[in-house]
């Protein structure tokens, strides 16, 4: 259930376009393309029936919070249908955080989800 979950990583104060370039030059298996935006200081994840989006929080005197989630995934009997790519793409943004400063704290908060149910 990890992908109704938000990933919120706390760092210490570094420029948005380091934090990009970690995270664009993470490795995703091929698995996402990765795209950024630097007004919205946001970056954004499109896999192959998911997506995903990164974007800046806050900000307090020395630290800055960035939000890693899911937007949207298709599923097969309530699974994500690329969950293991899903998976990687979330690992290979906490090891870019934890390179970028090793005591990054991270902590998650559960999504409220809708659902879209077919019956046929």
């Amino acid at each position: 259930g990890f992908e109704e979950y938000s990933e919120i990583f706390t760092i210490k104060e570094i420029p948005f376009s380091d934090i990009r370039s970690a995270i664009q030059a993470a490795n995703y298996y091929q698995k996402a393309n990765v795209n950024a935006n630097d007004g919205k200081e946001a970056i954004g994840f499109n896999g192959a029936g998911w997506r995903a989006h990164l974007y800046h929080m806050s900000g307090e005197a020395d630290r800055n919070a960035y939000c890693f989630e899911f937007t949207n995934w298709s599923t097969s009997n309530g699974v994500p249908h690329e969950l293991n790519a899903m998976n990687t793409v979330l690992t290979a943004v906490e090891k870019a955080f934890l390179q970028l400063d090793p005591n990054t704290q991270v902590s998650t908060k559960k999504m409220e989800i809708r659902r879209k149910h077919k019956f046929f």
